[in-house]
């Protein structure tokens, strides 16, 4: 059963962090009606794999949004709710 909620992320470089995408994806896509993801200038093949998916489930949303802010902790936040606002639910995780 889908549920009215979004699932959104930022993320860089899933594969050279061990950040397990491909099996957290498998477990919220059946539970959330979109999945939006902001991919912050991957270069270890995590983007190909997020259009990949994207290409074969309408639910998954890729947004590029440049180079990931080292620097300023304020940055996360303005993300996080850019990301809120592009969603189409009002519930969000």
């Amino acid at each position: 059963m889908t549920y009215p909620v979004s699932a959104c992320c930022f993320i860089r470089n899933t594969f050279k962090g061990a950040f397990m995408l491909p099996e957290t994806m498998l477990q919220f896509l059946p539970l959330v009606g979109e999945m939006v993801i902001m991919d912050l200038g991957s270069d270890d093949g995590t983007i190909e794999f997020l259009y990949e998916v994207a290409n074969s489930n309408p639910k998954v949303k890729v947004i590029l949004e440049g180079e990931f802010p080292f620097t300023d902790a304020n940055v996360f936040a303005t993300l996080a709710n850019d990301l809120i606002r592009l969603c189409k639910h009002d519930n969000v995780l």
